[in-house]
C-alpha cells in the first residue's frame, strides 16, 4: 500500500510538472520600425479600416501609413499633422486646417497627395470624434466645436464654450450614450478638484448652447484634478483616462471610479483583447482590466512613447518620439507576432477576422479603488 501511495504521488507530481511545462510564460516581443524621414516626432496613431495603421508627424509635413509588416509610407502635406481619428473609409487629422485621407484612393497618392488627401482650411483642434448625426467634433481652446463632416468649413462650425473657466480642452470622444465627452483643464482654479474635469455635451440639446453652455454641458470634477489629457470609450461602456499614478473611469451618470496605477498621465487605448485599457509609461506599457486589475508592465524599446492604439494584427502599436523616431509594435501575448493580414490600397474595406487568443498577460496586482464618487456639477 505504501508503494502504491508513493507511485500515486509521483504520478501526480509528474502531471503537475508536465502541466507547468505545457504553458510556459512567454516574453513580450517589441519591434521598432524607423521612420524614413529623420526627427519627424510621431505623435498619434490609429488603426484604419484599410488594415493599416496611420500616424501623424508633428515635426514634418506628413501624414503617414504603416502596414502591419512595418512598411512605412509618408504622404506630403503643406504643414505638420497632430491629432488623428478613423472612420470606415477615411482617416481624419488636424494640420493647418482639418485633413481627410480617402482610403479608397491611396494607390499612387504618395506621389500625388491631392489624389486622396483633402485639407479643409480654417477648421482644427486638439482631437477628433464623430457622432452619428454627421457631426465632427474637435477640442477648441475654450470649449468643443462641432463641424459638419460633409462640409467642414468655418461657416458650418460652432464652438460650445465650457461652463466653468478653462485653459484648454482635450480628449474629445464619443460615449456609449451617444454624447460627446471631453477633458477640461483649468490650471488656475483655486479648487484642486476643479483643475481637471471630465465633461459631457448632450448633442440633443445644442440649440442655444453656444451662448448658454449649461443647456447642454455637464461637468464632473475629477478628485485631485488628476484627469490626464486623453479619453477613450472602454469596452464596459465607461469613458477612461490616464492621470498621474491613477486611471479614471466615468460612467454615463457621472460616477467616477479611480484605480491606483503607477506612472504619469498619458494617452490610453483599448487593448487587442477588447477587455483591457493600455497606456504608455517610461520604457514600458501598462494595462488595466475594466474591473481594475493592473497587469504587469510590458517593456518597450523606447523611453518616450506618445500615441498608442491596437492594430488589426492584435498587437499594440505606439509612436516612439524624440530620439527613437520610430513606430513600435508590441505583441502583448508574447511569442512571435501573428501573421499580418495583406492590406489593399484600394477596393472595399476588408472584413475583420475574429480574434483567436494566443496567450495572456498575467495580472500582477489586485484592483485598488481609490474612490467611487457620484460627482455633480
Amino acid at each position: 500500500m505504501r508503494h502504491a501511495r508513493l507511485r500515486g504521488s509521483r504520478w501526480i507530481a509528474a502531471l503537475l510538472l508536465a502541466a507547468a511545462g505545457a504553458a510556459p510564460i512567454r516574453a513580450q516581443t517589441p519591434s521598432d520600425f524607423p521612420i524614413p524621414t529623420a526627427v519627424t516626432n510621431p505623435f498619434r496613431i490609429i488603426s484604419g479600416s484599410d488594415g493599416n495603421l496611420w500616424f501623424t508627424e508633428t515635426n514634418a509635413n506628413h501624414i503617414s501609413r504603416i502596414t502591419t509588416a512595418g512598411v512605412i509610407t509618408e504622404f506630403t502635406l503643406t504643414a505638420p499633422s497632430t491629432f488623428i481619428a478613423a472612420e470606415p473609409g477615411a482617416i481624419w487629422f488636424t494640420t493647418a486646417g482639418l485633413g481627410k485621407v480617402d482610403l479608397t484612393k491611396t494607390s499612387g497618392c504618395e506621389t500625388n497627395p491631392t489624389q486622396c488627401i483633402t485639407v479643409y482650411p480654417g477648421v482644427g483642434g486638439q482631437g477628433i470624434a464623430f457622432t452619428p448625426d454627421g457631426g465632427l467634433w474637435l477640442n477648441g481652446g475654450t470649449g468643443v466645436a462641432r463641424a459638419d463632416k460633409a462640409n467642414p468649413t468655418p461657416a458650418t462650425t460652432v464652438l460650445y464654450p465650457t461652463v466653468e473657466h478653462v485653459t484648454t480642452t482635450y480628449g474629445v470622444t464619443l460615449g456609449s450614450d451617444g454624447n460627446i465627452w471631453f477633458i477640461e483643464l483649468d490650471r488656475y482654479n483655486s479648487n484642486p478638484d476643479h483643475t481637471g474635469r471630465i465633461a459631457k455635451i448632450d448633442i440633443h440639446k445644442l440649440s442655444g448652447c453656444d451662448t448658454a453652455p449649461t443647456k447642454c454641458i455637464t461637468e464632473y470634477p475629477v478628485p485631485g484634478g488628476n484627469v490626464g489629457f486623453s479619453l477613450v470609450l472602454g469596452p464596459d461602456g465607461r469613458v477612461w483616462s490616464r492621470g498621474n499614478d491613477m486611471v479614471n473611469a466615468i460612467d454615463t451618470a457621472g460616477h467616477i471610479q479611480q484605480y491606483a496605477a503607477p506612472g504619469t498621465n498619458s494617452n490610453i487605448a483599448v487593448g487587442p483583447d477588447g477587455q483591457s485599457l493600455w497606456y504608455p509609461g517610461n520604457g514600458v506599457l501598462g494595462h488595466i482590466s475594466t474591473s481594475g486589475v493592473v497587469g504587469a508592465d510590458v517593456p518597450t524599446t523606447a523611453k518616450s512613447v506618445s500615441g498608442i492604439t491596437s492594430g488589426p494584427d492584435h498587437n499594440i502599436w505606439v509612436c516612439e518620439e524624440s530620439i527613437a523616431n520610430a513606430i513600435g509594435r508590441v505583441n502583448p501575448a508574447g511569442g512571435p507576432p501573428p501573421p499580418p493580414p495583406t492590406p489593399t490600397a484600394t477596393g472595399p474595406t476588408p472584413t475583420p477576422q475574429p480574434h483567436v487568443p494566443r496567450g495572456r498577460v498575467t495580472p500582477m496586482a489586485a484592483p485598488t479603488p481609490i474612490s467611487h464618487l457620484s460627482v455633480r456639477p
